[in-house]
């Protein structure tokens, strides 16, 4: 019958230890798995907000800021900043995007032109 523990013990480490030898080695697979856990929330988290990111397109943008300005939640001036700043960043993305037309530049040259459906 002693031969047969020792044959378990022998396959069977973990039942070998000390409890207080059992009680660090779960909490260092409890710390693990914790520690685990949140790398996938926070992976999924950062994914989730470059899909949400991604999604924000100028003319949204540009509706939701003229919505801001129409409701006086934003000054005229803040509105056209705004607007410089928009076209600014499109012009860039236009820029490197390569079937950006000519004509869709020249619209956007004059930072003061307001396009059409903006102006109050």
């Amino acid at each position: 019958m002693g031969s047969l523990r020792m044959l378990f013990l022998l396959y069977v480490p973990i039942f070998a230890l000390t409890k207080e030898e059992r009680l660090v080695l779960w909490s260092g697979v409890t710390v693990v798995v914790l520690l685990l856990g949140a790398l996938v929330i926070q992976r999924v988290d950062r994914w989730r907000k470059r899909e949400l990111q991604a999604e924000e397109e100028p003319t949204s943008l540009l509706t939701t800021y003229r919505e801001m300005l129409e409701e006086g939640e934003i000054t005229r001036q803040e509105y056209d900043r705004i607007i410089q700043k928009l076209g600014k960043k499109a012009t860039a993305t236009a820029d490197a995007l390569p079937s950006a037309t000519s004509d869709n530049k020249s619209s956007q040259d004059n930072p003061d032109d307001v396009p059409p459906g903006l102006s109050s």
